[in-house]
């Protein structure tokens, strides 16, 4: 996507902030960035002062190692491609959990509450992918976004369940913008690429 960007707008240049969807908005607040890419739950879309351009929406999928002892019946019962699996059953499992401030942990508490669980065990890391490639070697079991598959080649070396209805699992890419505010040609002609692109 950026070279094509590149290519129509050479004298363009394009500076990224990688950060969490809090901070990427507060940013986008103060004036510190044109627009923030970034995953929100329903509770951001009511935020008046910024406008939601919806991209995609993805689920969260459990993620665990190639046939883990607890979830292989659960895979049994089943021919679908990711079988639905009660939480109840790994509730002493150690969970790979995003950090406190992360929207991905966001979804996982909402998760894990409408599982009526609590874990036992939890290991905090920063990075969905560290998360899913510490599950994928079995030292736990983790939430991983459905869109990231396209990302990351596990080859096989994962199992992947649904784990309750899309409207609590589920996060939407958004670009934000402040609402009735200037938007640069240069950023309305990379949004769009990233329309384009989804």
């Amino acid at each position: 996507m950026l070279p094509t960007f590149s290519d129509m707008a050479p004298n363009i240049e394009v500076t990224f902030e990688e950060n969490h969807t809090m901070e990427l908005i507060e940013m986008l607040k103060l004036g510190k960035i044109d627009f923030a890419v970034l995953h929100i739950d329903k509770a951001h879309k009511e935020d008046a002062s910024l406008n939601f351009k919806y991209i995609r929406s993805s689920r969260f999928l459990l993620a665990t190692s190639k046939n883990h002892p607890i979830c292989i019946e659960f895979k049994a019962e089943t021919h679908l491609k990711y079988p639905a699996i009660d939480l109840k059953a790994l509730e002493n499992e150690r969970f790979i959990l995003t950090d406190h401030d992360q929207m991905s942990r966001t979804i996982a508490r909402r998760i894990f509450k409408v599982a009526g669980i609590t874990p036992a065990k939890t290991l905090i890391t920063r990075n969905i992918l560290t998360a899913s490639k510490l599950a994928e070697s079995g030292f736990g079991v983790t939430f991983f976004p459905e869109m990231y598959l396209k990302l990351i080649n596990f080859e096989n070396n994962i199992d992947l369940y649904t784990v309750g209805d899309d409207a609590f699992t589920s996060w939407d890419l958004v670009v934000a913008t402040l609402n009735n505010d200037y938007q640069p040609k240069a950023a309305s002609a990379f949004i769009k690429l990233i329309e384009d692109f989804a």
